[in-house]
Order: structure tokens, then C-alpha cells, then sequence
């Protein structure tokens, strides 16, 4: 049998068949390149000079180490499966296996008093977790849920996390105080005389929204917001009727007799 000597320092493949290897053996320590059979993973030959030399990964960074720029993924697998992904997902809606839908939803309050819709996206496809974790609390106003639950498989084709978070181009909610932002969630109508006994809830997230690029999908957990989203008046209804006041109020402002200890 050959042998490549007693030496700490690494020996080439071919000078290193059978007896060289990583473990001590006869008092001597024999390294061998990570190429070779019983391998040192920490060293590699050099294809151009033939030294050996440190492998690339393992003790120095290598080539799966330079980071990808953001320009040479626009055209990458993840971003093209995407459509094929959505319909797939879409399918499963159009059989009736989601049993919710859920909007974006951005409304602002005029000076009646009363909000206003202004922009209502639905999302599909999406994937709603099990409300169980939503509990049905005694509070004391009442019966009340509290809890959160979370949303998968929202497209990143149709939306991004700046937008789940209700940040929009045409208006910032978050600089508007008479705008707000929630999520509506809506259990499905199955048959007819359904609808009526659907209330839409109001969630609000809980989290930030995370792109997990490997399920081709946004997630964001959410909680419940507590109350039903604010119905506009119906058509040909005075908004002064005390619907939104009290009475006692209404009917003072329309009188003009409503009076502050600051005023002087």
C-alpha cells in the first residue's frame, strides 16, 4: 500500500489513493482535498495551479455566497410560476372550497360625520386559517370575539406589503385621521336567504406581512377590530335624523343652542 507520509500537510489526490486520510493513524495526521475519497472538506486543489488551497465555503466565502441583485430575479422561476400559481389557487375558489372572502378596505369621515368608502380591493385568491383561535368573550359592553387569525396564500402579483398594511399612492391613512384602514372578511352565501345572516367583521393586522417567496405567497396575521364595518346611510336620509347623535344633541345643534364653558 502507498502511503503519503507522516505530515500534517494536505497531499494531493494522487499521491493519496487508499492510505491517506483525516484520522490520525500510526501517530501521523494525513489531510486530504475535499475531491479525493475520505475527504478534508476544509481544503481543495486549485483547477488552474494544482496547490492546494483553502475550499471556498467552508473556510472562505465561495460563489454561493455573492448575493443575487434584485434585477436578475425579475425574470426568475418564482416570479414567472406566479400567474400559474394564482390560477391553480383560484380554481379551488371557483369549486366552492374557501369559505371566505376578504377585501381591503379604506373609507374616510366626512364633516356629517359619516364615512365615506374610498377604494375596496378583494383579494384572490386568499386562504383563511380556522377561526377557532377567535374566542367569544364576555366583556363588559357584552359578548365580544377576541383573537387573531392569519391569511396566506394572498399573491404577490396582486399586492405588496406595503399595501396589506394599508399604505396606498392615492392617500396615508396613517397622516389622515378621518381615514381608516381595516380588513372585511365575509363568511361565503352557500344557498339563497344566506346573505342576510352574513356580518361582515372587521379585522386589523397584527403583524407585519411576510413574503414567503418559496409558497408564492404573502402571509399576515390579523385581529379582530370589534364591531361591524360602518354602514352609509341609506339614500334620501337626512343625516341630522339622530341615527348618528343622540337625540338630545341632534336637536340642539339644529336649534343652535349648544353652549361651551370655553366659549366667552
Amino acid at each position: 500500500m502507498g502511503s503519503c507520509g507522516c505530515s500534517s500537510t494536505p497531499c494531493s489526490c494522487s499521491e493519496a489513493p487508499a492510505p491517506c486520510s483525516t484520522a490520525p493513524r500510526d501517530g501521523c495526521t494525513f489531510t486530504v482535498p475535499h475531491d479525493c475519497a475520505g475527504a478534508d472538506c476544509t481544503v481543495a486543489v486549485d483547477p488552474i495551479t494544482g496547490e492546494i488551497i483553502a475550499a471556498p465555503g467552508v473556510c472562505a466565502p465561495g460563489s454561493a455566497n455573492v448575493p443575487t441583485p434584485d434585477d436578475a430575479l425579475r425574470g426568475s422561476l418564482g416570479t414567472c410560476l406566479q400567474p400559474a400559481v394564482d390560477e391553480a389557487r383560484a380554481i379551488v375558489h371557483d369549486l366552492g372550497l374557501r369559505g371566505y372572502r376578504v377585501w381591503l378596505v379604506w373609507q374616510r369621515r366626512n364633516n356629517r360625520q359619516r364615512f365615506e368608502e374610498l377604494k375596496r380591493i378583494e383579494l384572490m385568491p386568499v386562504l383563511v386559517s380556522s377561526t377557532a383561535d377567535v374566542d367569544w368573550e364576555s366583556t363588559v359592553s357584552g359578548m365580544a370575539d377576541a383573537g387573531e387569525i392569519t391569511l396566506t396564500e394572498i399573491s404577490p402579483a396582486q399586492t405588496n406589503g406595503r399595501e396589506l398594511f394599508g399604505e396606498v399612492a392615492e392617500f396615508d391613512y396613517h397622516l389622515d385621521p378621518d381615514i381608516e384602514f381595516f380588513y372585511e372578511i365575509s363568511v361565503r352565501a352557500r344557498c339563497p336567504g344566506d346573505t342576510a345572516e352574513i356580518q361582515p367583521g372587521r379585522y386589523t393586522p397584527s403583524s407585519l406581512p411576510y413574503y414567503d417567496a418559496e409558497n408564492f405567497q404573502w402571509t399576515i396575521t390579523l385581529v379582530d377590530q370589534e364591531g361591524a364595518r360602518t354602514q352609509p346611510p341609506p339614500l334620501g336620509l337626512d343625516d341630522r335624523d339622530g341615527a348618528y347623535q343622540p337625540e338630545r344633541d341632534t336637536l340642539r345643534r339644529r336649534r343652535g343652542r349648544l353652549k361651551s364653558s370655553l366659549r366667552t
